[in-house]
């Protein structure tokens, strides 16, 4: 093996004093002064010609080796992007491919709101009360029931936020599609019916008309210290910027949390 006989004359040379000069230095050493004709007749030849033999044939299949691993290397980064992130040499996937489902009903639904496409409307609340019910541990029907009772800009308000379900967490931000954090969200779906609502949890709940726990409408400020969420308009289920590790999701206000909840209408 080439590397062998290479990597056992380096160190010959170095236990004999010999000053180690790199591979070129090294082919040096095994061209001696030639005759007139151009024949290597001196002393030594043979050993010499066989050491130049022993290190370009070592040289070369190092060169082998790395372009092969460098290769397998290229392939195997490549296929890792793809399946990891779906990405692989083309380019990020588009951002609806991740988009949450519920967020995708909740569009189509507020837009057969506005649009005054009532069969429409009705249908995707109860697809949209079938994805979220499980996440807020309370039934379709009671959401269904909550909803088509309710006042069309509280629709409008609980919905838009239902929008925004996988949308990432940023503190102080409040950008549809980006980020929110809890106050920039609740703040942002009141704006779409032209109400405004304060980017402070505390100033948010002091600025409505506090009611039972027990009458909850959709789209009411739901509070406990230091954060602010929105009513699905059924008990504790409600939609939230939830943190930096969560976003924005549907939920069940937390037990630790309900002895301090308050409820209040912001209209």
């Amino acid at each position: 093996d080439g590397r062998v006989a290479l990597r056992h004359f380096i160190t010959v040379r170095l236990r004999t004093g010999g000053a180690l000069k790199g591979v070129d230095g090294l082919l040096a050493d095994t061209v001696p002064k030639r005759t007139a004709s151009g024949n290597d007749t001196g002393f030594g030849a043979p050993r010499r010609a066989k050491r130049k033999e022993s290190i370009m044939s070592g040289t070369a299949a190092a060169q082998r080796q790395s372009a092969t691993l460098i290769r397998r290397f290229i392939a195997i980064a490549t296929l890792g992007f793809t399946l990891i992130g779906g990405i692989g040499l083309a380019g990020a996937p588009p951002a609806s491919a991740a988009r949450d489902a519920a967020a995708v009903t909740a569009t189509t639904t507020l837009n057969a709101l506005k649009g005054g496409d009532t069969a429409a409307y009705n249908k995707g609340l109860v697809t949209l009360a079938g994805q979220l019910a499980p996440r807020a541990n309370v039934t379709p029907d009671a959401l269904v029931a909550a909803w088509t009772k309710a006042e069309p800009r509280r629709m409008i308000v609980m919905l838009s936020a239902v929008t925004q379900l996988g949308v990432r967490y940023g503190y102080a931000r409040a950008v549809p599609g980006k980020a929110f954090d809890c106050s920039g969200l609740l703040s942002w779906a009141w704006s779409q019916v032209g109400v405004s609502v304060p980017r402070q949890s505390r100033l948010a709940i002091r600025a409505t008309t506090l009611k039972a726990t027990t009458q909850v409408l959709p789209g009411d400020v739901m509070w406990y210290p230091g954060h602010v969420m929105i009513s699905l308009g059924v008990g504790d289920a409600m939609v939230h910027a939830a943190g930096r590790s969560k976003g924005v999701e549907v939920k069940q206000v937390y037990n630790a949390k309900r002895r301090a909840l308050k409820v209040g209408s912001p209209v």
